[in-house]
Formats: C-alpha cells, sequence, structure tokens
C-alpha cells in the first residue's frame, strides 16, 4: 500500500523540485521513489528519512532541526516551525492518521500539530497521504481540512462507498 502511494506521488514530482517530506512510513517512500531525480531540494523533519535517503549529488537534503520527539525520529517544535515557514516548497507530503466524512484530516499526537501545518501553509501543492485504512477514521488533532489540501492519495484497497463519501468533503482523491 506505501509504496503503491508513494510511486503514485512521486509522479507528481519533477526535476528541480523543493518538496517537504514529513515524517513517516509512507513519507519515507515517497522521498526513496523521487531520489533519482536531479537537483531536488528535499526538505524534512524526519531523522531517520535524512540518515537513510541517497539523493542524486545534484540534490540537497536540508533537515529543518527542532526537538526530537519522544523516542520517534521527527523533529518538532517552535524551531523546526520556523524553519518551514521561511521555505517555499512547490509540494509537500503529508501523512496522516485518519481522514473522516466530514472532511477532517487528523493526526494522533499534538506535538506533530504545527510542523504539519506549516508544510502545508508553505507549499504550493498540499498532498494528504494516507493508506485506506486510515480513511472513515478520526483523530486526536485536527491539522487541515481535506478541502484545504490539493488531494489526497490512497490506496486501492478503499471502497467504493468511502471513495464516494470522500469525494464530497475533499478535492481530487487518487486511487494508486
Amino acid at each position: 500500500e506505501k509504496e503503491r502511494i508513494a510511486i503514485r506521488a512521486a509522479q507528481m514530482v519533477k526535476n528541480g523540485d523543493t518538496v517537504f517530506i514529513d515524517a513517516g512510513t509512507t513519507a519515507f517512500a515517497i522521498a526513496k521513489a523521487i531520489s533519482h531525480l536531479e537537483r531536488l531540494t528535499i526538505i524534512t523533519n524526519d531523522l531517520f528519512t535524512a540518515s537513510q535517503l541517497q539523493l542524486k549529488p545534484t540534490s540537497t537534503l536540508m533537515v529543518t532541526g527542532g526537538m526530537r520527539r519522544g523516542a520517534s525520529q521527527q523533529l518538532v517544535g517552535a524551531a523546526a516551525e520556523e524553519f518551514v515557514g521561511a521555505v517555499h516548497a512547490d509540494i509537500a507530503f503529508i501523512g496522516v492518521d485518519g481522514v473522516d466524512w466530514m472532511g477532517n484530516v487528523c493526526i494522533a499526537n499534538f506535538d506533530e500539530m504545527g510542523i504539519k501545518r506549516a508544510m502545508l501553509h508553505s507549499a504550493a501543492r498540499k498532498v494528504i497521504v494516507a493508506d485506506h485504512g486510515k480513511i472513515g477514521h478520526a483523530a486526536l488533532v485536527r491539522i487541515c481540512y481535506l478541502k484545504d489540501a490539493d488531494c489526497l492519495i490512497t490506496d486501492d484497497g478503499i471502497s467504493t462507498d468511502s471513495l464516494r463519501k470522500l469525494k464530497k468533503v475533499g478535492n481530487d482523491i487518487i486511487l494508486a
């Protein structure tokens, strides 16, 4: 599922783009899927992605800085948000824990809210990525409404009924 989402997301990125890559497994899969492109600038708040990603010599990897959240490899907090707020990206890929039927795009951890919102705000194109198991579910914190994103990429395991419900509250729903 994550690999199919990543392959579909990678089709949205071209040589020379500046890309926000959120923390998490789907985001890491996207980073790997675009790593063959030239002259990319990838900005991430994920230490795992930063340490594992191998880019072309013409590309640049930037890490937001900030505080490491708990045992995760994710950087959050005012420093990370300030860094992201000072940058313009062509596209942001944001992983989430749920998208409910009212169009709330949600995460489970309050600490992540600021960095995810900052990435969405500073990107020309806003892409939410979530596998079908996260569709129809809410989580603790809303980071945006689905209609505020340019699209949602999910896998083809989503039911026809769920897809119909999503289309009522969001813009473009892309199946991978």
